[in-house]
């Protein structure tokens, strides 16, 4: 006697549940699932561990809730409390404009580090939007770096909304930045 189950449980754990679509299973296979699953209407024993783990979500979430609800600046309105550092790699050889961050609407990018490597020389312009940051970095020569290291004030606050480039004249940049998403 063969038995058509509509999936079958190749993983159990409280983090991942895999699926398989159907499978045909035997009748000694089909009988030794249903005695380890326990009879139709028994409890899963895993539902109680993700019911508890989404609990915890359901709690975390009201108490970021709370805690952003009552950050006000001086004026009452709500401030979104600073992001996490976000680690960004770059690798970019166009010449013009390269994006390495997206400004987002009411958002100012807040860059805590920069570590950049050049490979041949060239002009490079860190831009806020389409504005220098500092003074371009005129014939930068090849096989130099250029290290801003991390400080918990940020080295740049970009304007609201714009993204942060790097302009090449020529060749690759290679390296990473730290920043945040800020509003003020």
């Amino acid at each position: 006697m063969i038995v058509y189950r509509p999936f079958a449980v190749t993983q159990v754990s409280p983090a991942l549940l895999e699926v398989r679509p159907g499978e045909l299973l035997s009748a000694e296979e089909a009988a030794a699932q249903q005695a380890i699953a326990g009879a139709p209407g028994t409890p899963n024993p895993y539902n109680a561990i993700l019911d508890q783990q989404a609990a915890q979500a359901r709690a975390l979430t009201q108490t970021i809730q709370r805690r952003v609800s009552t950050t006000t600046s001086p004026t009452g309105a709500w401030v979104m409390p600073p992001s996490e550092p976000f680690h960004r790699p770059f690798n970019v050889n166009t010449v013009g404009d390269n994006l390495i961050v997206a400004g987002a609407e009411g958002l100012r990018i807040a860059i805590h580090q920069i570590e950049l490597y050049n490979t041949v020389q060239q002009t490079i312009r860190l831009l806020d939007g389409s504005t220098d940051l500092m003074g371009p970095l005129d014939t930068f020569p090849a096989q130099a770096g250029l290290n801003l290291p991390w400080q918990d004030e940020p080295h740049f606050k970009l304007s609201y909304g714009q993204p942060f480039k790097i302009n090449l004249a020529a060749g690759r940049v290679t390296g990473f930045l730290k920043y945040r998403m800020m509003e003020s």
